[in-house]
This record gives C-alpha cells, structure tokens and sequence, in this order.
C-alpha cells in the first residue's frame, strides 16, 4: 500500500504528460486537417528527438539530491545550480541551432514540409523550459513532493488544452506550437516557485547570472551561423557554430578553466 501510494502521483504525471503530447494533433486534426497534422508533427518530432539529454542527466542527477535533501543544504544548493548551468549549456546551442537551419532541415522530409520551418522555429524554444524544469522536479521529487510535481503537470495540461482550443482556431498549427511554449514556460516557473521551500537559501537572482552569460553566448553563436551559412551551407555551419559557442562561453566566462579539465578528462577515460 505504500509503494502503491508513492508511486500514485508518478503514474497520474505520466497520464497528464501523455495528455498535452498528443491533445495538440488531435484538435489540429478536427479544427483543420490531417495534411496540418503532418506538417505540424515533422517539426515536433525534431524537438522531440533532443528530449532523451535532459532524462539521462536527470536520471543521475536524482540520486545526489535524494541524498542531500535534509541534510547538507549547502551542498544541495551547489548541486542544483549545477544541474541548471548542465541544462542550460545543452539547451541553449540546440535551441539556436534549429531556428537557424530550420528551413533546411525541414526539408529533409520532402518539399512539402516548407510550411514545418515557421513551427519548428517556435518549439524549439519549447526545449528552454524542458530542460530547465528537468532539474527542478528531480528535486521535488527527491523532496517527496511528487504531489505537487504532479499537481503542476496536471494544471500545465489543462493550460495546454485550453491555449490549443482557443488559438488553433485563430492561428492554425502555429497556435498548437505557442500553446506549447506558454503551457511549459508555465510548468517551470511553477516549478522554480517551490524550490525556496526545499533550499532555503536559493536566490532566483543568483540563478539569473548564472544563466545569463549562457545564453549571451548562445546569441553570439546564433549570429555566427546566420551569417556564414549562406557562405558555407547548412550542413557544414553546424560543426562551426558549435566551435563559435564553446569560444563564446569561454569569452562570456560561462565555463572556468576547471569545467574544461573535466571535460577533457571525461574524454580521456572515454577514449
């Protein structure tokens, strides 16, 4: 009875969850058309295929806050933030990366899909709040708060049902897709709300500046690939655009000198 009882809330978030995946193709088939639906499910499933990052982090992430919670606060807080800067690191250059090549990679699927690049290009900042909020309800989960993880899944659905039946009508596929920034943009920051109650301590101004220099860096990049694909292509441009992103988060300060080290001796015992 008290497995059934903890993992009760786990299993209602996954039903919310597959919920709002699926309710924006079936209003997007009935309020228009299933060729809509194709259009619209190409530049989803690119988004979506990027989701697996943030579940492998989490999945190793979950441990160490379980292990805090209660107990070494300060240690807790350091682990969090890290956590933040790890998603935001991913997130950032993914993010950038599609809106800039969207219309190329599109194509990918046939010519018919010309339409997928506008929709592609909004959901893709979807994945900005996806990974943040990874962290976040790690953390309320490790706190025993699956109840209130899946309480703000549960309202993120009906925000989602709701955003899709009013603007798909109004907007079409794209209304689907900015019915999903705005229904996740809210599933984090309900999220962020709860976590002064598990770290005392935390400053969402501190968290801020952490950030902040990411995604300066994840502009300047964005820059770079807009300007030189026309002169290199798309293909090529994505190698290069990630070597302008590791400089930019050096020049920005986003990464220390001890963050390489880790990740060159990650490579070496990898290699």
């Amino acid at each position: 009875k008290k497995l059934l009882k903890i993992a009760f809330p786990f299993a209602l978030a996954a039903i919310f969850v597959k919920v709002f995946s699926y309710v924006d193709t079936i209003f997007i088939s009935k309020m228009i058309d299933t060729t809509a639906v194709s259009i619209y499910s190409i530049a989803y499933k690119f988004t979506y295929a990027f989701q697996f990052l943030p579940l492998a982090f989490t999945a190793a992430l979950y441990p160490g806050f379980s292990s805090l919670v209660g107990k070494d606060a300060s240690a807790l807080k350091q682990m969090f933030f890290r956590g933040m800067w790890y998603m935001m690191i991913l997130a950032i250059p993914i993010v950038f990366g599609l809106w800039a090549i969207a219309p190329e990679a599109v194509m990918l699927a046939g010519e018919g899909y010309v339409e997928s690049a506008l929709i592609l290009q909004i959901l893709a900042f979807v994945l900005i709040p996806i990974f943040l909020d990874f962290p976040i309800g790690s953390l309320l989960n490790a706190a025993d708060r699956q109840i209130t993880k899946t309480t703000i899944v549960g309202i993120t659905m009906i925000i989602n049902v709701v955003l899709n039946a009013l603007l798909i009508p109004q907007l079409g596929i794209a209304g689907a897709a900015y019915a999903a920034l705005a229904s996740f943009t809210f599933m984090f920051f309900a999220g962020l709300a709860f976590v002064p109650q598990i770290i005392k301590t935390f400053s969402v101004f501190q968290l801020i500046r952490a950030l902040l220099p990411i995604l300066f860096s994840g502009l300047i990049m964005l820059m770079g690939t807009l300007l030189l694909k026309p002169y290199v292509g798309w293909i090529a441009v994505i190698p290069i655009s990630a070597i302008i992103y590791l400089l930019s988060l050096i020049l920005t300060r986003s990464v220390s000198r001890d963050d390489l080290q880790l990740v060159r001796t990650l490579f070496q015992k990898n290699v």
